[in-house]
């Protein structure tokens, strides 16, 4: 592996109960301080790959590599340390802070009594200004606006230092004020901090917008890897999705946009209710 790949997978399948594939022969690299969208329709097996390559989930075949070590070699806190991962949901029973929320990123590097140390304290206070929720430190987490809320668990993840930062979905219910502040958080958490960024993400253009390269995914397998403009062809897009879309530019010829086209009765072959 290249010194500077920090993520290979080679050949990675996985299998649920029942034999039901979700994934099959997934290979990839990703360059340290990369920026990752996976991309494809529902059931193509995004999730399942982020399991697997942060360590949740252990592969039916293949292999996951953190730069040149097997992941399954190394222990959770070790891997705990090199990868943060935010699941698309998180559910919080009891009622903490949001100041607890982000320093339980520090779980990995406690010792055996539990206890945070002055430098943990600083880590979570450097973490949540990053991400603009030092004002809120003292709320309930469950009193927060669903941004407000993922902004915390993002602080929360990188309060653990990363190298790698996974995030699965994470503004698929968000309006689009709090979709485009999200991404704008993590593009500059990347620039800024080299931390490599992988995401899954339905919307395209957004991928378009903020991805250094994306991995499209349709049924389990990759359909194509690369550049946003490279991959998000009309070609590339039909063939997944099964629709038709135009790439438009922006007056200025500096963004691209995919405009579906519209699916009206006569192409569906179904009354529209």
């Amino acid at each position: 592996m290249p010194d500077n790949d920090i993520l290979k997978t080679n050949n990675l399948s996985f299998k649920y109960g029942a034999g039901v594939r979700a994934l099959s022969d997934v290979s990839f690299s990703l360059e340290k301080g990369g920026f990752l969208a996976i991309l494809g329709p529902n059931g193509s097996g995004k999730t399942t790959l982020l399991r697997l390559i942060s360590g949740v989930l252990k592969p039916s075949e293949g292999e996951v590599f953190l730069q040149d070590t097997p992941i399954d070699a190394l222990q959770r806190k070790d891997i705990a340390r090199k990868i943060a991962f935010v699941p698309q949901q998180i559910h919080i029973d009891f009622p903490f802070t949001v100041r607890e929320i982000v320093l339980m990123g520090r779980f990995s590097y406690l010792g055996g009594i539990g206890i945070e140390k002055k430098e943990d304290i600083a880590i979570a206070r450097d973490s949540m200004e990053m991400t603009g929720i030092s004002h809120l430190q003292d709320r309930m987490i469950h009193q927060l606006s669903a941004g407000e809320r993922q902004r915390a668990f993002i602080a929360q993840a990188i309060t653990a230092q990363p190298e790698i930062l996974i995030l699965d979905e994470p503004v698929s219910s968000l309006d689009i004020k709090y979709k485009v502040q999200i991404l704008e958080l993590i593009s500059w958490l990347n620039s800024r901090n080299n931390i490599t960024i992988i995401v899954t993400l339905h919307d395209l253009n957004l991928a378009f917008q903020y991805a250094k390269n994306v991995l499209l995914l349709n049924r389990g397998f990759i359909s194509a890897s690369g550049p946003p403009e490279s991959v998000l062809v009309p070609e590339k897009i039909r063939e997944v999705y099964d629709i038709d879309v135009s790439i438009i530019k922006s007056s200025d010829g500096k963004d691209s946009f995919i405009m579906p086209s519209r699916q009206g009765t006569e192409k569906t072959g179904r009354k529209l209710t």
